[in-house]
């Protein structure tokens, strides 16, 4: 649900980026009736289609909507989104139930983390199965959406930067169109090292407020690791093509479980040893190391 809001931002941002141009160009004269105004329908079925960039005109499929296809998608994220849950249960909030009660070592605590890292990696594949398969492609059927490109084979990369560039290709669209561009060519032209640091830096501003919102409490952990890790091994290349993909995969499983480990310790640090009146200064003040024993 909190997602909902964002989506619709970058949406609106995208119409109104594409429109606006034409609004600004335009005049009386008769050369000018030929420039295309879209209707609300146009707009309508923007806001419906799985994608962020605004056109006129979609491909779309002259067959018949399979509603059983349909329902299929939407039945596994239903049971996709109860199997993350129960998985999320079972190890990573289990293991650190206690945390905030009893001594807990880095040791300990690093243990932990390497050994969830395969539940890390399954709940990573859950989301992106999820989101940019079945919940996409149950919108791209309804709509007769026949541009169906949200992700390529991410899983054969052997960096970073074809594994960010491949694994959501709507939001990489968009972040590429109307972030990255706009920074290269306007903000700071023709400086792509830091036009690409404005793209980590925002998208992990978002992915900071989605969770810090959902779970009511604020942790840079996607600052950390989006913005500061995931912008500089982006820039690393490695020799070796099946060193490259076993260190990217490894590394996913490795900061995913890193990540929801985190969320973990924070929300029963906040739980067990640090309740306060809900405030401010509550939500931004982290927790985890003030609870720590």
């Amino acid at each position: 649900m909190l997602c909902e809001p964002v989506r619709m931002i970058m949406k609106t941002h995208a119409f109104v980026r594409t429109i606006a141009p034409r609004c600004l160009a335009y005049t009386t004269e008769k050369q000018n009736k030929k420039v295309f105004f879209p209707k609300l329908s146009h707009y309508l079925y923007f806001l419906f289609a799985p994608t962020l960039l605004y056109r006129d005109n979609y491909p779309r499929s002259q067959r018949k909507i399979r509603w059983g296809y349909v329902l299929r998608m939407f039945m596994e994220v239903a049971g996709g989104a109860f199997l993350y849950t129960f998985i999320i249960d079972k190890t990573f909030l289990t293991d650190f139930r206690e945390y905030g009660l009893k001594p807990f070592t880095p040791g300990e605590i690093l243990l932990k983390i390497l050994n969830n890292a395969f539940y890390g990696m399954l709940t990573m594949l859950l989301m992106c199965y999820l989101i940019l398969h079945a919940w996409l492609n149950a919108f791209a059927e309804m709509l007769r959406f026949s541009d169906k490109l949200f992700y390529k084979d991410w899983w054969t990369s052997i960096n970073y930067a074809r594994y960010y560039r491949t694994w959501n290709m709507v939001v990489h669209d968009w972040l590429y169109t109307y972030i990255y561009k706009d920074f290269y060519e306007i903000v700071i032209p023709k400086r792509k090292i830091l036009a690409k640091l404005s793209v980590f830096f925002i998208s992990s501003l978002f992915h900071d407020f989605i969770v810090s919102v959902a779970v009511g409490y604020f942790i840079p952990v996607f600052l950390v690791y989006f913005f500061l890790f995931g912008s500089c091994v982006s820039l690393v290349k490695p020799p070796n093509t099946l060193i490259g993909n076993v260190f990217l995969l490894y590394s996913i499983a490795l900061g995913a479980s890193m990540m929801l480990s985190t969320y973990s310790m924070e929300y029963f640090a906040r739980v067990n040893c640090a309740r306060e009146e809900p405030s401010l200064r509550y939500f931004f003040t982290p927790k985890i190391l003030t609870c720590f024993k």
